[in-house]
């Protein structure tokens, strides 16, 4: 069963899903779950301790504009996630599957176009060098960066 939730922030309001039965879910410890407990949303590594998100993700700033859209399955990130500026302007746009960032990761300048691309498979950024495949793997700072689209209220 899912239960809409709404968490109010002085500069933020987040519209999500839960689900409300305790099914057993198994969690790996490469992933980042994310669950609501107490009025908050919030985030781990391999584990939880509350609802888990489930469904539409949305996040409206004080003004009511969209600036973040995604989607979560038991928790993990999937699909397209979006980040717009206050005035509606796509800022990034990236791809997950199940929690791992999995297909492209594209960045827009202030006026909407589109500056870089970096691809991704199963949470690593593939780069291409001299007709090669190489896998680059981000330190954990570089991972949290990457991970910054769920605004949590843990970051006021």
């Amino acid at each position: 069963m899912i239960r809409e939730i709404v968490v109010k922030h002085k500069d933020s309001t987040i519209r999500a899903h839960i689900l409300i039965h305790r099914e057993n879910i198994k969690t790996s410890d490469r992933l980042m779950y994310y669950w609501f407990n107490h009025d908050k949303i919030n985030k781990n590594m391999g584990g939880y301790s509350g609802d888990l998100l489930q469904g539409e993700y949305l996040v409206f700033d004080a003004e009511d504009h969209l600036i973040t859209q995604g989607n979560f399955d038991r928790g993990l990130k999937h699909g397209t996630w979006k980040q717009w500026s206050a005035k509606g302007i796509i800022k990034k746009s990236t791809d997950y599957h199940y929690g791992l960032i999995d297909g492209e990761v594209r960045f827009f300048d202030d006026k909407g176009n589109l500056l870089k691309t970096r691809e991704y498979k199963a949470g690593e950024e593939q780069i291409k060098t001299d007709d090669k495949l190489k896998i680059w793997k981000p330190d954990k700072e570089e991972d949290a960066k990457l991970d910054s689209t769920v605004h949590t209220g843990s970051e006021e």
